[in-house]
C-alpha cells in the first residue's frame, strides 16, 4: 500500500528518483569535474573498462534493455556526471552464437569484440574435457569473460553481469589498484571482507558467493567460488595465459575443482571462471587480490545463514564461518555501491511483490530510477515515450517500477513494457 511504500523509500537513495522523475529525469549532459587535490587533480582521466559478456540473445529486447541501464548507471557515476575522477569505456565480448545482438551494443555505443571461447575444447588434456560444456550457466562460453585480462589499453577492467547496477563511484577501488600505497590511495577506504595489510599491488578485487557452499565448514574463506557477476581485475596477458594453461591442462574434478583435490569445487559454478578464479587468487596468487564485502560491492540481497535456518530463531552459524556475520538483506541502500539482481530476480520479471524483501524492492526501484532516466536523457533521439509509463505513473506515483509493469487487462498478471527505441540499425565498432 501507498504507506507502505512511502516508508521504504523515504531516507533512501531510492526516493531520489521520484524528484528526479518529476523534474525531468537525471540528465547526461554537462560536465563538472568533481574537487580533487594533490596528484589526482593533475592526472588526466584514466579509461576504466566496463565489460559484459553475451553467450545468447534471446529476448533482444530485455537485453537492449539491461545493457541501457546498466551503461546509463555506470555513465552517472563517471567523470562524464561529475561524480568521479574516472572515465569510462563499454566493451561487449559477443559470442559467435549470439551475433544477433551486436547491433544492439553497436547501437548502445558498446566496443564488441565478437569471440570465440579462449581454447579448443578437444587441447583440453585432463578430465575437465568432460565438464566443460555443462558447468554453470553458459558452459565453455562463460570464458569468455577471461578476455577482460586482455585489454591491456584500460589500468582496469571491471566485468560485471546485465542484471547489475552501479549506484556510487567506484573510484577507492581504482584508486587502490592505480595510484601508488600510500595513505589516501583508497585502500584504507575500501570495505573488504577480511581486513588485512595492503596488498600491493592489487590486480584484482572481487567478491565471494558464500552461498554456494551450503554449510559452514564446508569450505575455507578462500576455497569459495569467486561470485562471476562482478570481476575488477587489472588486465594482463600472463594472467590470460597462465588461465589457459590450467584449463588446458584440465586438472579438475566435479567434487574436487581444480588443482590436486585442495578444495576449490564442488559447489555451482565451481566448473567456470568463478571456481578457477578462487584457485588462481586463493592458492597460485593469494597475495595479488583482496575480497571486497559483498554487502557493499555486488549485494545480492543473500543471506549470510544456510538455507535451513532461514526464518528461525535457533543459534545460526554463519556461512562465513565468522562469529558475527553481516546479513546483506539488511544493508542500508544508501552504503551500497554496486548490486546484482540475483536472488531478487530481474526487473523485468516484474516480480516486486509483498513477498520480496525490504532491500529487494529498493534495488528494483533504483533500477526502474535509471530505466526512467535513460528514456528521458534520449527523449528526442531514439526513445519513444509512450502512455505504457506516463499514464501509470501519473495513477501511481510511488509505484516500485514506475509503470514499466502493467497489468494485463483479462488475467492481472504483470506485463513489463520494454523501452522503445527509433533508428537502431548495424553499425560500425565491431572488433573481431
Amino acid at each position: 500500500n501507498e504507506l507502505e511504500l512511502r516508508t521504504l523509500f523515504s531516507n533512501s537513495t531510492a526516493n531520489k528518483g521520484y524528484s528526479d522523475f518529476k523534474k525531468g529525469g537525471l540528465k547526461d549532459s554537462g560536465f563538472r569535474r568533481p574537487n580533487m587535490t594533490g596528484a589526482a587533480a593533475t592526472r588526466t582521466a584514466d579509461i576504466i573498462a566496463y565489460a559484459v559478456t553475451v553467450t545468447s540473445c534471446q529476448k533482444r529486447e530485455l537485453v537492449m534493455d539491461g545493457a541501457s541501464v546498466l551503461k546509463h548507471s555506470i555513465h552517472l557515476n563517471s567523470i562524464r556526471a561529475g561524480k568521479s575522477r574516472y572515465d569510462y569505456e563499454m566493451i561487449a565480448f559477443v559470442h559467435e552464437d549470439a551475433k544477433e545482438c551486436i547491433d544492439i551494443f553497436s547501437f548502445l555505443n558498446y566496443t564488441v569484440y565478437v569471440k570465440p571461447i579462449p581454447f579448443q575444447i578437444e587441447d583440453i588434456r585432463g578430465n575437465f574435457r568432460r565438464w566443460v560444456k555443462r558447468a554453470g550457466c553458459c558452459g565453455e562460453k562463460e570464458w569468455l569473460k577471461l578476455y577482460s585480462y586482455t585489454l591491456l589499453q584500460h589500468p582496469v577492467v571491471v566485468h560485471m553481469d546485465l542484471d547489475c547496477l552501479v549506484l556510487k563511484p567506484l573510484d577507492d577501488l581504482f584508486d587502490a589498484m592505480i595510484l601508488p600505497p600510500a595513505p589516501g590511495s583508497g585502500y584504507e577506504r575500501v570495505s573488504v571482507m577480511w581486513r588485512r595489510e595492503l596488498v600491493n599491488p592489487i590486480d584484482a578485487f572481487f567478491t565471494r558467493d558464500y552461498g554456494m557452499i551450503g554449510a559452514p565448514g564446508r569450505k575455507k574463506p578462500h576455497q569459495v567460488g569467486v561470485q562471476g557477476g562482478f570481476l575488477v581485475v587489472r588486465p594482463n596477458q600472463t594472467d590470460f595465459n597462465e588461465y589457459i594453461s590450467i584449463i588446458l591442462e584440465g586438472n579438475y574434478s566435479e567434487s574436487k575443482g581444480w588443482g590436486d583435490g585442495i578444495g576449490y569445487g564442488g559447489y555451482y559454478g565451481a566448473g567456470t571462471i568463478q571456481g578457477l578464479a578462487a584457485y588462481f587468487y586463493g592458492h597460485l596468487h593469494p597475495e595479488r587480490a583482496v575480497e571486497l564485502n559483498r554487502c557493499i560491492y555486488n549485494n545480492m540481497v543473500d543471506s549470510p545463514y544456510p538455507k535451513k535456518y532461514n526464518g528461525t530463531n535457533i543459534d545460526k552459524p554463519c556461512l562465513t564461518m565468522q562469529e558475527d556475520c553481516e546479513d546483506c538483506r539488511e544493508t542500508n541502500l544508501d552504503h551500497i555501491v554496486t548490486i546484482h539482481l540475483t536472488n531478487c530476480l530481474k526487473p523485468w520479471n516484474c516480480a516486486a511483490n509483498g513477498n520480496m524483501p525490504r532491500l529487494c524492492k529498493q534495488q528494483h526501484h533504483e533500477w526502474y530510477r535509471i530505466r526512467s532516466s535513460v528514456e528521458e536523457s534520449w527523449l528526442h533521439e531514439n526513445a519513444v515515450p509512450t502512455k505504457r509509463h506516463e499514464d501509470a505513473y501519473l495513477l501511481s506515483i510511488l509505484d516500485l517500477s514506475l509503470g514499466y509493469c502493467r497489468r494485463k487487462p483479462k488475467t492481472g498478471g504483470l506485463v513489463y513494457r520494454p523501452i522503445n527505441f527509433q533508428g537502431m540499425n548495424e553499425t560500425s565498432g565491431i572488433m573481431i
